[in-house]
């Protein structure tokens, strides 16, 4: 069971049971592991690819997925490991560090690379002469929105890391995991506010995104009476609905557990104890983000390469997205990825 312990100063110091530790910390070794032999294989899956708008991001999403799979063996080891350190060790710093700063800064970095692939598939497939859409498909731009989502999320960790260690150096505790407190004062939750915010902004702009692709997609579909279109379009159709629901599936949770958090009264330790339990499912549903990711790009384009090379036996086949051959492409070509 969780030991729960309130402060002089109002805090509240959590902890939980080895077994429970445990079972997390096996978990996440299996995570990192699938992670990062499914992301490699992605990188070598792109190994040929052209750097067309949408494989720019997935690389990007790809290397993303593979940091945060590494950083979750910094986790497992946190879990299995730190209630035999003092918060002073180097061992207790360094998986702190890195379970804390590495995750959260790739998994924004992923939620970002998401918005901008449903950006780039909407203005490929809809809106290719739109000015504004244009600039997401454009090389030289692309690359400016990646380093800009590599450098933000990464700033906007630092005040958590420096209010985690600030407030962790004063606090008498037992073992390396009883640092898992709850920490107070608006220094610590407008970072989760901003955060949040940022992430319901971004789920809206992703609906917004590819509901109208799935609209356009409709009304191709309605008004063409070729079969091969048809399919095209339901294939692109699972595509769009798969992104969906993993973006669902994975974040949501983790953020409707951070507004209940930000909500939630700091000094009730019984309530912050379910916070926290929550918070353990919640982030492991988060991380699977990196496995499922790759798992399901390379499912579809194993699928999608097969489908090309059955209905095109003369020519030679790339399976890539080629934004100069935009009007030669069907809407699965455009949306491959």
């Amino acid at each position: 069971m969780s030991a729960i312990e309130t402060l002089m100063d109002n805090r509240c110091i959590l902890t939980a049971d080895s077994i429970h530790r445990q079972i997390l910390g096996g978990l996440y070794i299996i995570i990192f592991l699938i992670g990062v032999i499914s992301n490699v294989a992605t990188i070598w899956a792109f190994k040929e690819a052209d750097k067309s708008a949408t494989f720019i991001y997935m690389k990007n999403l790809t290397a993303s997925d593979l940091l945060l799979s590494c950083s979750l063996l910094f986790r497992a080891i946190y879990y299995l490991k730190s209630d035999s350190w003092s918060h002073e060790d180097f061992a207790c710093i360094l998986t702190t560090f890195v379970t804390i700063s590495v995750f959260y800064v790739n998994m924004y970095c992923s939620i970002l690379f998401l918005l901008w692939t449903s950006i780039s598939r909407y203005a490929i497939v809809v809106r290719p002469k739109f000015a504004l859409l244009h600039y997401f498909i454009k090389p030289k731009v692309i690359i400016l929105i990646c380093v800009f989502t590599w450098i933000v999320p990464a700033m906007c960790i630092v005040p958590l890391l420096l209010s985690y260690f600030a407030v962790n150096s004063r606090i008498n505790a037992m073992s390396c995991y009883d640092l898992i407190i709850n920490k107070r004062g608006k220094f610590f939750k407008n970072p989760h506010i901003f955060g949040a915010a940022f992430f319901y902004l971004t789920l809206l702009f992703l609906f917004v995104f590819y509901g109208l692709l799935a609209y356009h997609l409709y009304q191709t579909q309605k008004n063409s009476m070729v079969a091969k279109s048809q399919g095209s379009n339901l294939k692109v159709h699972r595509k769009i609905f798969a992104s969906i629901i993993l973006f669902i599936v994975c974040f949501v949770p983790y953020h409707v557990q951070r507004v209940l958090h930000i909500a939630s009264d700091d000094v009730n330790c019984q309530w912050q104890d379910k916070l926290n339990k929550a918070k353990s499912g919640v982030i492991l549903l988060a991380a699977l983000s990196c496995c499922i990711h790759p798992l399901l790009h390379l499912c579809l384009r194993s699928k999608f390469c097969k489908a090309k090379d059955a209905s095109r036996k003369i020519s030679v086949i790339s399976c890539t997205d080629n934004t100069n051959n935009d009007h030669n492409m069907t809407p699965e070509d455009k949306t491959s990825l």
